[in-house]
């Protein structure tokens, strides 16, 4: 197939036509150091990513037991024990079930724990890549 005029290889135009978060998963995929390692939150399409990741959407994967954490500060020790280095937050996406409380309380204690202990990485339209200190 011919290069895009914009010297995007065919894959890489497709994905920017088609999965809106491609340009943060491919920065992502560029610029992450070798050791990190991913959580999503209100995104679940890592399929692209070359960094190992886990899913940290309360709804599908169960691996953060937000309902039993007392704080934030139990939410990082719990990341850290899985390994996490980052965290890629789609805010573009509603929360999963904000009708449900059990949902709203992971996303607040997300939202409180990426803003007490951790860092901005970057921000591409809406999709935010945090440093977990």
């Amino acid at each position: 197939a011919a290069r895009p005029s914009d010297g995007r290889s065919p894959r890489e135009a497709y994905l920017s036509r088609r999965v809106d978060v491609w340009p943060a998963l491919d920065r992502a995929n560029k610029t992450l150091p070798p050791c990190a390692k991913l959580l999503l939150y209100r995104e679940v399409r890592g399929y692209h990513l070359t960094v190992p990741f886990l899913i940290g959407d309360p709804q599908n994967e169960r691996l953060i037991p937000y309902e039993t954490l007392a704080d934030e500060d139990a939410l990082a020790r719990h990341l850290r024990a899985l390994g996490l280095t980052h965290v890629l937050v789609n805010t573009r996406q509603l929360p999963f079930s904000p009708a449900l409380p059990e949902f709203r309380r992971a996303d607040a204690l997300m939202g409180r724990m990426l803003q007490q202990r951790a860092r901005i990485t970057w921000n591409m339209d809406g999709v935010l890549l945090y440093a977990l200190n």
